[in-house]
C-alpha cells in the first residue's frame, strides 16, 4: 500500500513509513493495517496523522480500494397478495414501507418476479446487520399488507451471495 502511495505522491517510502505506519503502530492498534481498516468507519484515525493533502487523499483512496470488505447480497422471495378494492396500492404501500427502513449503507429494494411473487434485495458488507435489517423490513411489509386486508408469505430466503 505504501508503495502505491509513494508512486502517486512521489514521497519517499521512509517518509511515508515515518508519517503513517509507525505512528499508527505506536498508538492503541495492534498493527497499522488494523488502524487503516478501522479508518473506513472512523475518519479521525487518518485525520490525527496530520498528513499533507495529497498523501492523505492517496491513503484514503488506497484504504477504500484495498480494505473495503466485499459486498454481500441478501435476498428473500416473498408472496404479497391483496384482493381488496385498493389491492395494488396496498401492495405498493407495503413494499414502500419496507424500503423506508433502508440506511445509507444498506439499501433495500423490492422487485417483482411475477405477481404475487417479489424479491427483496439488500446489498451490504455486514452480514449480521444486513440480515437484521432485511427481516425488520419484511416484518414491516407484512404489517402494512395485513392492515390493508392482504396476505404475506415467505417463500424462500435468506439467500446470501458474495460470501467468501
Amino acid at each position: 500500500m505504501m508503495l502505491t502511495i509513494h508512486e502517486k505522491t512521489k514521497k519517499s517510502l521512509q517518509e511515508l513509513y515515518e508519517t503513517i505506519v509507525f505512528p499508527l503502530s505506536e498508538l492503541k492498534y495492534a498493527h497499522s493495517l488494523d488502524a487503516l481498516a478501522l479508518s473506513l468507519n472512523d475518519e479521525k484515525i487518518i485525520d490525527d496523522l496530520n498528513l499533507e493533502k495529497d498523501v492523505k487523499e492517496a491513503l484514503i483512496a488506497e484504504v477504500k480500494r484495498r480494505l473495503t470488505p466485499p459486498q454481500l447480497k441478501i435476498q428473500y422471495e416473498i408472496e404479497v397478495k391483496c384482493y381488496s378494492f385498493n389491492g395494488i396500492k396496498a401492495i405498493k404501500d407495503a413494499l414502500d414501507a419496507g424500503k423506508k427502513l433502508s440506511k445509507s449503507r444498506f439499501e433495500i429494494k423490492f422487485m417483482i418476479i411475477g405477481s404475487p411473487l417479489y424479491l427483496g434485495l439488500l446489498s451490504c458488507t455486514d452480514k449480521t446487520e444486513g440480515l437484521k435489517l432485511m427481516e425488520l423490513a419484511l416484518k414491516e411489509v407484512e404489517r402494512v399488507i395485513v392492515e390493508n386486508g392482504g396476505t404475506f408469505k415467505m417463500k424462500s430466503g435468506p439467500i446470501i451471495t458474495g460470501e467468501g
